[in-house]
């Protein structure tokens, strides 16, 4: 089963600019893109923020919003 510790290695810097150039600006939305959809609904919601708070961070440090 998929959980954040073992989908995290996805939310990468590149993944996260690919997902800002398609015009996403939402850090829940773009972990979701990132993992895929159907795999983010059935993660439970504690993971689904610890990637949206991988994505942030990964925003915020490199400033790529």
């Amino acid at each position: 089963m998929e959980d954040a510790k073992t989908l995290s290695n996805k939310i990468t810097v590149e993944n996260v600019k690919i997902q800002i150039e398609d015009g996403w600006e939402s850090s829940h939305i773009i972990a979701e893109y990132i993992v895929g959809t159907g795999i983010w609904r059935s993660l439970p919601e504690w993971d689904r923020k610890i990637l949206a708070a991988r994505v942030h961070k990964l925003i915020r440090d490199n400033k790529l919003l």
